[in-house]
């Protein structure tokens, strides 16, 4: 490699949801999966990248601790992974985190490589602290979990990337950094805290502001139905509009007591319904169980091809059906109380740990938050069925007495303090969602919200992380073409690198 060469870092990281697979369950895949924190985690602890892998991994000696003035003395393996077909001398280095989960396989997928191609780019990944088989510890001491979050994260990615300029004779290089989801995050948050080592940044689908009640996800899923099958759409809130006037102490139909709902879903479980956070779980799972998904057209079709030809006297009643017919009725899942303690003990195995469900489940209580809620406004799927606290109220029996509400709302509002949410103050950044992401509502979506040395692009019907895929729409290839372009702008801006 040659001295001031460019270096060109891809941090894509895939998080927050199966953002690049397409949701196709059958009852015994949800039997082989477990729902937490809406997203999908495979049973057994598989990676969904296991069958991609092409290249061995190579260790670097991270810091255990980047905040700590002796943090430095204790180093841990971190994996990465290099891929150097498309590089030339002089040529950019691409360098992509990975996320929540195993990092093995990400190497060899996703849009990026094309990118690559163009720039004459080296590829590196990056595997995230306490995922994969990247952990600094194994211990799961409150103290030792203080070391799992984006800021370790980000310094980690800050550390590699002078060191390996270092070892290589790279100094005076330039650094972009892309990122999706939950690392759409990292990307703009290091072009943000890092600004002398980073050039730009590409933040795909990055929900940069964190929040404990998030309402926008399942108002996403609504307008898509919405807009997809108003005759499902209409049948779906006629069941859910039913189920809430009984909760608030209304008949409705032939039903007099929400304790009448069970059996009209077809449900094997009973629910405390005057339990409010029984109630809400019970809530919850209907909803994101069955219609919620980061990338949820397919989802939507699925479900209301079933419900569009079911049959019942009444909308409650034709819903239990839907609910029987596609297999989601009977005993799966169990009881609210044996869900809840499935999840938990998932949590704390060592499948839970390696899918990556017991990290993410961790910054969500410290970091982040991102529970969804019902939506007040279309009410689809009711207007006050749920609120964050079903998700909340799971931290405090991980973790102990101190994750009250109130205590994570204050990690909430830490992390949007040190990041400024979408008060985004950093420059030469490209911000990609997709109108059709539940999660984009948390997102930069116009070019009003942030400075005119930004880039800010909405995709009509994209969901989430769309952009690091094969382009699907004349829309996307659009986008995809003008993100290639700008990383070229901004590298050789020399506003970008000052």
């Amino acid at each position: 490699m040659l001295l001031h060469s460019v270096i060109v870092v891809l941090a894509i990281i895939l998080s927050l949801g199966d953002s690049l697979t397409l949701p196709n369950f059958s009852s015994s895949d949800y039997q082989n999966s477990i729902s937490i924190r809406g997203k999908w985690f495979n049973r057994d602890g598989s990676s969904r990248f296991s069958n991609q892998v092409l290249r061995e991994n190579e260790i670097f000696m991270q810091c255990l601790d980047h905040f700590s003035e002796s943090g430095c003395n204790t180093r841990w393996n971190q994996r990465y992974w290099i891929r150097d077909e498309y590089y030339k001398p002089g040529g950019p280095i691409f360098f992509m985190f990975g996320a929540e989960g195993d990092a093995y396989g990400y190497i060899d997928a996703f849009y990026w490589q094309y990118y690559a191609e163009e720039y004459n780019a080296l590829m590196i990944v990056l595997e995230h602290r306490f995922y994969g088989e990247s952990y600094p510890t194994y211990n799961n001491t409150f103290e030792a979990l203080q070391l799992l979050t984006s800021r370790q994260a980000i310094a980690d990615a800050a550390n590699f990337v002078v060191t390996y300029t270092s070892d290589n004779k790279l100094e005076g290089s330039k650094w972009v950094v892309f990122g999706g989801s939950y690392a759409g995050n990292l990307a703009a948050w290091m072009k943000q805290k890092y600004p002398n080592l980073v050039n730009s940044a590409i933040s795909s689908s990055g929900p940069v502001e964190a929040l404990y009640h998030f309402p926008g996800y399942v108002k996403t899923v609504s307008e898509i139905a919405r807009e997809l099958d108003s005759e499902c759409y209409t049948r779906t809130c006629e069941a859910f509009k039913c189920m809430e006037e009984l909760v608030n102490g209304k008949t409705c139909y032939n039903y007099t007591t929400p304790y009448d709902i069970p059996s009209a879903l077809h449900l094997c479980y009973d629910v405390d319904f005057d339990n409010q956070l029984e109630r809400e779980t019970f809530f919850n799972r209907l909803v994101m169980n069955v219609w919620a998904h980061n990338s949820p057209t397919y989802s939507i079709r699925e479900n209301c091809e079933i419900l569009n030809k079911v049959t019942g006297e009444n909308a409650l009643e034709l819903y239990g059906n839907f609910v029987d017919k596609s297999g989601r009725g009977g005993c799966l899942g169990g009881s609210i109380k044996s869900n809840e303690e499935d999840i938990l003990k998932f949590i704390n195995s060592k499948e839970g740990r390696t899918s990556g469900a017991a990290g993410w489940f961790w910054q969500t209580c410290y970091e982040f938050g991102y529970y969804m809620s019902a939506d007040p406004e279309l009410g689809l799927f009711g207007h006050d069925t749920f609120s964050g606290h079903p998700y909340g109220s799971q931290c405090e029996k991980q973790y102990g007495s101190r994750f009250t509400t109130a205590y994570i709302e204050s990690r909430i509002a830490d992390t949007n303090d040190y990041y400024k949410a979408k008060k985004y103050d950093g420059n030469c950044t490209i911000f990609v969602n997709g109108d059709w992401d539940p999660w984009h509502p948390l997102g930069i979506l116009e070019a009003s919200e942030t400075s005119p040395e930004n880039t800010v692009i909405l995709v009509p019907k994209a969901g989430h992380c769309h952009d690091m895929l094969h382009p699907s729409s004349e829309e996307m290839r659009q986008a995809q073409k003008k993100i290639q372009e700008q990383i070229g702008v901004y590298l050789n801006s020399p506003v970008c690198s000052s």
